[in-house]
């Protein structure tokens, strides 16, 4: 990580290593194809926001497209040609220049963040690299906003500076008004002698100070007094002020950062005599410093939970890439092999083989047109956000299981309901779950002549479980592992119609609840699938 603060001071250049110069260039190529579409998103994300919105309906077309054209060629050239001045002090320009217009740190982090989550959807559904390019674009684009907020963050950190520096040099007006403390301490006598403001500082009455430098001390926060001491110490030792930083806490528990400054004043036989001085607060300095340290911290846990994430997303882009040239390939060659044996045979009529051939190509072209809506609606739950809401669980199963009789029949079904618990979750994923449950209870039940489904629910440690249960043709235990997993298969598709989604479905919808999937089973005797979510989703 960069110390943006260094680098500021030694030229505004950062230092990125070859590895890391790679990653950026990726994410700037990425950025080429992609910027003004994330843009557009990040806008129409940010307009009704409170603070942010205003800012952006205020500007023109225009004025927006040429400050975007600025940052954007700035950005670049800092990439690819090493120029970093420019592009930081167009950074720390708008952090300044907002801030004026009130627009605080939290702030640019919200920005900032969703821009960098747009961007992570992009990357994932909309990029065809390799999974080693898609792993450098995610950390060319980690770097570069991590470089970014520092810079950003420190130039909130520089105004509050400026800001104590002003109020420095306005030291009477700051007094006048109560904003400074003003000491002075008679070292000989260890006597102090404190201002009015001194004791709203501290938060102390004035009979509660004793106006000796061990009553003082008393009031700084202990982890700190050991460091006042020693910046007295070596002020005295090195002839120079005194100056140091520390904490006190006031009667309400709270935590407030102060400075001291204090001259000091020799004898006549070069002793130290007396020193004074003033205590200014700086707590809003200290806690921006601290906001901004937490806030790397947790920058980087972030991006490597997300870079766990997207290579656990990518394993199943290829999976899916291998999935497609295998299984979707073979109706296609059927299609244009029986279309080119009708086209060399027809000759105005259909005799019983071309039929045949007719028949195939119409086959097939059903089974790829179920493989590929199958293949959307795996590709749509994992794209799609969450939305939780309250809702009667038993009402919904009752609708998915009416829905599904209206196509199956209901007459040879024995469908028993135990009440269910409700739990806080997205109702619209959470019906595809049961609707691929239930469907998938009755069709492996059908050669069974009766059918007989059961679903119950309990709540558990936290969470609330459900289970399917059926008595339909089952599986072997030992092949449990594939159940969830996509296009895999456990009985022929010529005795029971299917693509092998259904479940990989059920498994992505419940685990992006923070749930689990799970099934028992025996071939012959039935089948039960469980799944469970947290019950403070």
């Amino acid at each position: 990580m960069i110390n943006t603060d260094e680098k500021i001071e030694k030229g505004l250049n950062p230092v990125f290593d070859e590895e890391d110069l790679q990653a950026l260039c990726a994410y700037d190529a990425f950025l080429d194809k992609h910027h003004e579409e994330i843009s557009a998103n990040l806008r129409e994300g940010l307009k009704d926001d409170p603070v942010l919105g205003p800012i952006i309906s205020s500007q023109t077309e225009e004025e927006r497209q040429e400050q975007e054209e600025i940052s954007r060629r700035l950005q670049k050239a800092a990439i690819q040609e090493g120029e970093w001045e420019q592009y930081t002090n167009l950074l720390r320009a708008q952090a300044i220049g907002y801030a004026k217009a009130g627009l605080g740190f939290s702030d640019w982090v919200r920005v900032v963040m969703l821009y960098r989550d747009y961007a992570l959807e992009f990357i994932k559904t909309k990029s065809h690299e390799s999974i080693e390019t898609i792993l450098e674009i995610v950390d060319g684009q980690n770097k570069l906003i991590d470089y970014a907020l520092n810079v950003i963050g420190s130039s909130f950190i520089d105004e509050l500076r400026e800001k104590y520096e002003r109020k420095s040099q306005q030291l009477e007006l700051a007094l006048s008004v109560g904003k400074i403390g003003v000491w002075d301490w008679d070292m000989k006598e260890n006597h102090i002698v404190w201002d009015e403001t001194m004791y709203k500082l501290y938060d102390l009455k004035k009979s509660e100070f004793k106006n000796k430098y061990e009553d003082f001390e008393k009031r700084v926060h202990p982890d700190d007094r050991e460091k006042v001491s020693n910046a007295v110490t070596r002020s005295i030792e090195n002839r120079e002020d005194f100056t140091s930083e520390f904490r006190v806490i006031h009667r309400d528990g709270s935590l407030h950062y102060l400075t001291g400054r204090g001259k000091i004043i020799y004898g006549d036989d070069g002793f130290p005599i007396r020193i004074t001085g003033i205590n200014m607060v700086i707590t809003e300095i200290k806690q921006a410093e601290e906001r901004l340290e937490k806030f790397n911290e947790e920058l980087e846990k972030q991006v490597n939970v997300r870079t766990k994430e997207l290579r656990e997303s990518n394993k199943e882009l290829e999976d899916f890439s291998y999935t497609v040239s295998h299984d979707l390939r073979a109706p296609i060659r059927a299609i244009n092999g029986f279309s080119t044996v009708l086209d060399r045979k027809l000759d105005g009529r259909l005799d019983e083989q071309e039929q045949h051939y007719l028949s195939a190509i119409l086959d097939n072209v059903s089974q790829m047109g179920h493989l590929i809506d199958d293949l959307l609606e795996f590709s749509r739950v994992g794209r799609i956000e969450n939305r939780f809401v309250d809702y009667d669980m038993n009402l919904l199963v009752e609708q998915v299981f009416k829905a599904q009789t209206q196509t199956h029949g209901s007459e040879e079904i024995s469908f028993n309901l135990d009440p269910l618990p409700n739990v806080f979750s997205d109702r619209e994923m959470i019906k595809i779950v049961w609707n691929n449950l239930i469907e998938n209870a009755i069709k492996y039940s059908r050669d069974k002549g009766k059918i007989t489904i059961s679903i119950s629910g309990e709540e558990l440690s936290g969470k609330v479980i459900y289970k399917v249960e059926d008595n339909g043709v089952g599986f072997e235990m030992e092949y449990v592992h594939k159940v969830f997993g996509i296009f895999q298969r456990l009985h022929d598709k010529e005795d029971i119609e299917g693509t092998g989604v259904g479940l990989a479905i059920v498994h992505r919808i419940v685990q992006r609840h923070g749930g689990e999937v799970w099934a028992e089973s025996k071939l012959g005797k039935g089948s039960t699938f469980y799944f469970s979510i947290p019950k403070n989703t």
